[in-house]
């Protein structure tokens, strides 16, 4: 059995030669086609000697993307979790293989003692999986960090990113070049940190189920979102079993559009044994579910159920808890859930009014697209809602959020604050055991004082507190305490949210920058190759390459970029990342762009340049608005003593905050500060 088969095109041999010399310099034991046996049936032994193989490095360049053999031995190496990748020319892996990095050899000369070979070997050896004959790497000489470099061709990225995105002022997978030890750069290395790996798919564990969206069977086919409503109803009523582990519905509604998975594939994708799947039939006065309960591991149904009823909402409000008892016992003929009564297992009925709660359920289908464009529908729906029932609490909660949300994507002329404040209000009048209401009005906690408070967090905490399995609560907080500087704290909030819904990219993307922060910058690079091509990470994936490019990891923050879906950054190449700082005539021709872009107020267009923009082009005295970007970042050091970067602390009442709750890390309280100076300091 070899150590490591080498997979590549025919075109390539020259280069599979040299890397199979170097790595059996190394120490390795290689195979590669040049070891067919001769009268062998060479596909049998290529099969043999790729099963059998500790790691498999598929090589890919040009002419790679065209071969079959090498995509088909590719497929195997990912399935058996053996695939280490390097690219020979530059090119990106096709799709479905861009998750795994891709170590860039183009300019590799050969050296088995260099440090491509030493990264290239590291990696192999992480894939090996004989514990009889372990790879052990030739030490090499570290490549020394860099020094931090001029940072202000970097405004270029973030300016496209912000564009596109409407994120102005802060609204809201894979290869990666090495910096060689020639260039000075720091080679990307696992931290002491390293196996803080970020929550994702795990072994499904006995009692673990997905809920997938149900079928829409109506005539029409235009009650998608009440289908969907009511898998996710039941799906919540699931998640509130004790010992049940339930997946997301963001991670189970999402494989709707994976329609060649099959259920085994669906509950290996989602990390769970049992796969709920149906379909709604609304006729008339009657409402038909059919639901059905899968072991995938087995392949075999637990049980199968249609269920026809009266179309009121008391009537709907009851097959949820009847579906998720039917479940429940299901799982408990299996030895499951032993403690759980199904009879336990109560839903109360919210609403009585039909139409109130089928416009909660159409608004909420269009709280969850993000899709501005119906979002008047949307508030117009929810408005019904409460209209059509005051007393239905959960209905004014989710008119608050969608109060929130409403100026930050460019809506106005209504009160939105006011409005959103008012419903939280009301809805925990009706309801105190709610939890989203609270994190609505921690937005507000803070007015007399700025914007940060011990307030603000204790409601964001009491949100979490009356609703723990809310992924949103945790990101919430989590980019509260990013912002107030509690760097640490923040990273186990995204954890904590990851935990819940593996597939919520805003907290993975926040989790990247804590990580990042806290020095653990190989981590942070290898979630963000995973989140560069997403176009809502973007703008986080640009604050860690940022950091990195400061941090001397040059190719590794442009390879980042390079990953990012956006056609406009190809005509400010020679900007980005430079090893030398920009000409100043080329910053200038840029700012001037970015004036173009910021049309929002003619009168006063750089008024309109998102803050970190001003920050690279060094403009302090224009940072009028606060930005956790701005604030925590150390690109320019002869900024974070700065007049400015205080007087924004000092705004939103940051130092107030700290002194009652305690410094973060990165600042501390100055003891010896005479009556009237500042008495802290933040580096």
């Amino acid at each position: 059995m070899a150590d490591v088969f080498i997979s590549y095109a025919r075109a390539d041999r020259p280069q599979a030669e040299r890397l199979a010399s170097a790595l059996t310099e190394r120490g390795l034991t290689v195979w590669w086609d040049r070891g067919l046996t001769p009268g062998a049936d060479f596909s049998a032994q290529i099969e043999r000697e790729l099963s059998q193989a500790g790691a498999v490095l598929v090589c890919w360049s040009e002419d790679a993307l065209q071969s079959r053999w090498v995509k088909d031995e590719a497929d195997e190496a990912a399935r058996s979790d053996k695939l280490v990748a390097v690219t020979l020319d530059g090119s990106m892996p096709p799709l479905g293989y861009r998750q795994y990095h891709a170590l860039d050899l183009t300019d590799w000369d050969g050296d088995a003692n260099g440090s491509l070979l030493t990264e290239l070997t590291t990696a192999l050896s992480a894939r090996h999986a004989s514990e009889s004959n372990p790879v052990n790497p030739a030490p090499a000489t570290a490549a020394t960090a860099g020094p931090k470099r001029n940072l202000l061709p970097f405004f270029v990225v973030a300016v496209v990113a912000l564009g596109a995105l409407g994120f102005y002022f802060g609204q809201q997978q894979s290869k990666a070049d090495r910096e060689s030890a020639a260039s000075g750069a720091q080679t990307s290395e696992p931290s002491r940190d390293a196996g803080r790996e970020p929550p994702g798919r795990s072994a499904p564990q006995p009692a673990s189920i997905a809920v997938l969206a149900f079928a829409d069977l109506s005539a029409d086919g235009d009650q998608g979102y009440f289908a969907d409503g009511l898998a996710e109803e039941i799906l919540n009523v699931l998640a509130r079993v004790d010992g049940l582990k339930v997946a997301s519905r963001t991670s189970a509604f999402a494989l709707r559009d994976r329609p060649e998975l099959g259920i085994k594939s669906i509950a290996e994708e989602l990390g769970v044994r049992h796969v709920m799947e149906g379909s709604v039939r609304k006729a008339g006065e009657t409402v038909r579910i059919t639901v059905q309960l899968i072991d995938a591991l087995e392949d075999n149904h637990l049980y199968s159920e249609t269920f026809d009823r009266a179309l009121s909402a008391e009537k709907l409000f009851q097959l949820q808890e009847d579906i998720a008892r039917e479940t429940v016992a299901a799982l408990a003929k299996r030895g499951l859930l032993p403690d759980v009564d199904k009879e336990s297992i109560q839903v109360a009925t919210e609403t009585n009014s039909l139409s109130a709660y089928e416009a909660y359920l159409e608004a909420h289908e269009i709280f969850l697209s993000r899709d501005a464009t119906v979002f008047e529908k949307m508030l117009a729906l929810y408005e019904q809602s409460v209209e059509d029932d005051p007393t239905f609490a959960r209905a004014h909660a989710a008119l608050s959020n969608a109060y929130t949300i409403m100026p930050g994507w460019g809506f106005e002329g209504r009160p939105y604050d006011d409005l959103a404040k008012a419903s939280a209000e009301i809805a925990l009048e009706l309801d105190p055991d709610l939890g989203a209401p609270y994190a609505v009005l921690a937005g507000y906690a803070c007015e007399a004082v700025g914007v940060y408070c011990v307030a603000r967090e204790e409601m964001l905490s009491k949100a979490i507190t009356n609703d723990p399995e809310n992924p949103a609560l945790y990101n919430f907080r989590g980019q509260y305490l990013l912002d107030s500087g509690y760097n640490d704290e923040a990273n186990e909030d995204f954890r904590r949210c990851l935990a819940i819904d593996p597939a919520r990219i805003l907290c993975r993307s926040f989790l990247m920058i804590t990580e990042a922060r806290a020095g653990r910058l190989y981590e942070s690079l290898q979630m963000g190759l995973d989140l560069a091509p997403n176009r809502v990470a973007s703008l986080h994936v640009f604050t860690v390459a940022a950091t990195l490019y400061s941090q001397g990891r040059v190719q590794d923050a442009r390879q980042l970029m390079k990953l990012m879906p956006y056609d406009e950054f190809d005509q400010f190449s020679n900007l980005m990342f430079a090893d030398t700082p920009a000409k100043q005539s080329d910053l200038d021709m840029v700012y001037q762009y970015l004036l173009e872009m910021a049309k929002r107020d003619p009168k006063n267009a750089s008024r309109n340049v998102p803050p970190s923009m001003l920050y690279f082009l060094r403009q302090w005295d224009q940072l009028e608005v606060f930005g956790q970007f701005v604030v925590w970042q150390t690109f320019h050091e002869d900024f974070l003593q700065s007049p400015v970067r205080y007087s924004m602390f000092e705004d939103i009442g940051l130092p107030d905050y700290w002194r009652e709750r305690g410094f973060p890390d990165r600042c501390q309280p100055l003891e010896n500060a005479a009556s009237g100076e500042r008495d802290y300091r933040c580096d």
